[in-house]
């Protein structure tokens, strides 16, 4: 039988949001339960807090970040988009069109690469920061992206969805 590691948290916090250290992130078992429901806007507020916090030190040139990647088990992804950050709360993908293989790498799983089926086009409605309904349409790596996003929102890693 295989030996299970057992993730040590060292929970911090930045502007009240609890944030799993980078060191721990690959072996949290959170990751892999669907994240629940935001009810408001104060109760997002700190995790968007702490999300902007960790994307001002550690971002640089990724497509989007989920608050379970950090230890807040909220649906609330970050994609960039036209060179801005967009927060989006509660989504929900109302449209996908097409289909392309693509290889993906993801920050809770560094080093790793894998093959998955991913829509040309998704569309997604969402609560922004000031808790207003909008929607995003992407195409292509934008597409990519928010559906990789919406993976994490539903507890599923790309291991699970694609080959090595």
């Amino acid at each position: 039988m295989e030996d299970i590691k057992q993730p040590a948290f060292r929970l911090l916090t930045i502007s009240n949001s609890p944030v799993v250290p980078r060191e721990d992130i690959e072996a949290a078992h959170f990751l892999r339960k669907p994240a629940q429901q935001v009810t408001s806007l104060q109760e997002a507020e700190p995790v968007i807090a702490g999300m902007k916090a960790w994307c001002e030190l550690h971002a640089q040139g990724i497509a989007g970040l989920s608050a379970p990647q950090l230890g807040a088990s909220y649906r609330i992804a970050f994609i960039w988009y036209q060179g801005l950050h967009v927060v989006m709360i509660n989504p929900d993908v109302v449209y996908q069109k097409g289909s392309v293989l693509v290889y993906e790498g993801c920050l809770s799983l560094p080093g790793q690469r894998y093959q998955v089926r991913r829509p040309k086009i998704a569309k997604v409605q969402y609560l922004d920061e000031n808790w207003q309904l909008h929607s995003l349409k992407g195409h292509d790596t934008t597409a990519m992206a928010i559906m990789h996003e919406m993976d994490h929102l539903d507890g599923v890693l790309i291991d699970l969805k694609g080959k090595d």
